[in-house]
């Protein structure tokens, strides 16, 4: 995601995972993942369920949100595909400098 993304992008982007936060810093770690992305944990999904991200049965799928500067839900795209997020990213920040 990191090496595909223009610099100025990647301080906007936040990434909300499942997974514990030591789980996630010891990966970073291991795998030198060094990025100005922030990387927030949901271990318990209230953000998540709030955000329909998961549904009922507790499945969830990767989903890219893109939020405007007053925190509102511009966009979401649901399972999406981890080789297409660079293009989906760089698509929704060129839709939101077009609405600025």
């Amino acid at each position: 995601l990191t090496s595909n993304l223009a610099l100025n992008i990647l301080p906007n982007i936040v990434v909300i995972t499942a997974d514990p936060n030591q789980e996630t810093s010891k990966w970073m770690s291991r795998t030198g993942v060094d990025t100005p992305i922030r990387v927030f944990s949901d271990e318990t999904l209230d953000w998540m369920k709030a955000n329909s991200a998961v549904v009922e049965d507790e499945r969830w799928s990767m989903s890219l949100f893109m939020f405007d500067t007053r925190g509102t839900t511009r966009e979401l795209i649901r399972q999406v595909d981890p080789a297409k997020v660079s293009q989906l990213v760089t698509d929704m920040g060129q839709l939101m400098e077009e609405e600025e």
